[in-house]
């Protein structure tokens, strides 16, 4: 088994994003199409995820900026 390769990055559900966002559906969406916030992934015809890397990415950018003010 190659060391090297990164683990597959999971895609999480809108529950876990608002939960780990802290955000409600609605300001998760207009944040996204602001572009403050990672792009969703089409899983289906029906069915959205995020990449959990990125939405991790984007909480701790947001603690970085609540911590210097």
């Amino acid at each position: 088994m190659n060391q090297n390769i990164p683990p597959a990055d999971k895609i999480r559900r809108l529950p876990w994003v608002m939960e780990t966002s802290g955000f409600k559906r609605t300001a998760i969406w207009r944040h996204e199409k602001e572009g403050d916030f990672p792009k969703r992934v089409r899983l289906g015809s029906r069915n959205i995820g995020w990449r959990e890397s990125e939405i991790l990415a984007w909480v701790a950018s947001r603690e970085a900026v609540g911590a210097a003010n």
